[in-house]
């Protein structure tokens, strides 16, 4: 009885929680204000991860001050709220003044199969992932996205791309831009993973002194760790990840007996191709030249 209790006063706290978001990101949003909505997981991007990209970015702006040349191209993939943008482009804007053009590509539209949704709900049947509120939110998402971008200090060297990232990337490449830094973080399916790590390594800049980076997020295990985590062989975790390609990501009982949840599609990617990939404790990863 009490535990029915105590889960019963969690719930009736997180309706009022996110009911106050959605009020505070209304009034923001009709005010032309910088909106935080919570209750659209606003806030996912944790301070581990964002030291690791703002110091391999930092790393990357060095190169290009000593040997790079043009304007400096940044190409983020996968925007949602535009929390990582505004973190990336504000030190692009403090670093390089006016010398930068950033891009940012993500077609703000509903993704995740129902097969998906099913395969990750817990015992009693309840949504324990994003999608479904991703889907249903995801044009008010395109316009508080929008919303924040306007009023970042690097607006005016900006521009957006909502459209899929294999279109983004014809139609970059149809204009023959070189980039410097590109930062992955769209969906993490297997074939989506691969296209645009694939892709976008192409049209990085390269020279003798100085090649363009590509980095992004949601590399959680190695395959070895995802071995060791899980307590299989070779081949049924093989087996695993290959049925799961179409997943965004994966709920498993680790060797301690209790649910994990990790995105099998960098896992299996990175153990098939020939990259070098630098992996971070933050799930941050960045392709070595």
């Amino acid at each position: 009885m009490i535990d029915k209790i105590k889960i019963r006063i969690r719930k009736i706290k997180r309706y009022i929680k996110n009911n106050l978001s959605k009020i505070r990101t209304n009034l923001n949003y009709l005010n032309h204000k910088k909106v935080v909505p919570r209750h659209l997981f606003y806030g996912q991007l944790d301070k581990g991860r964002s030291v690791d990209m703002l110091d391999e970015l930092n790393k990357q702006i060095g190169l290009y001050k000593k040997h790079g040349k043009g304007k400096f191209v940044f190409v983020e993939i996968g925007n949602y709220l535009g929390e990582s943008l505004e973190i990336l482009g504000e030190h692009i804007h403090k670093s390089l003044k006016d010398n930068y053009l950033i891009i940012s590509i993500d077609p703000h539209i509903p993704f995740g199969s129902l097969d998906e949704e099913f395969q990750n709900q817990d015992e009693r049947g309840k949504r324990i992932t994003l999608i479904q509120t991703m889907k249903e939110a995801s044009d008010k998402i395109y316009y508080y996205f929008i919303n924040n971008i306007s009023h970042a200090i690097f607006k005016h060297n900006h521009f957006h791309l909502r459209m899929i990232s294999n279109d983004a990337f014809k139609l970059l490449k149809s204009f023959n831009l070189k980039i410097d830094f590109c930062y992955v973080d769209g969906d993490h399916y297997y074939e989506h993973i691969k296209d645009d790590v694939e892709n976008y390594s192409t049209i990085l800049k390269s020279g003798d002194n100085y090649n363009g980076k590509i980095c992004g997020h949601a590399y959680d295990l190695t395959y070895d760790e995802a071995k060791e985590t899980f307590n299989l062989d070779d081949k049924k975790l093989y087996s695993i990840l290959t049925k799961n390609k179409k997943n965004n990501y994966l709920i498993l009982k680790n060797k301690l007996g209790k649910k994990q949840a990790f995105h099998p599609g960098p896992t299996l990617f990175f153990h098939e191709t020939d990259f070098k990939i630098k992996k971070f404790p933050s799930a941050f990863w960045c392709k070595v030249n």
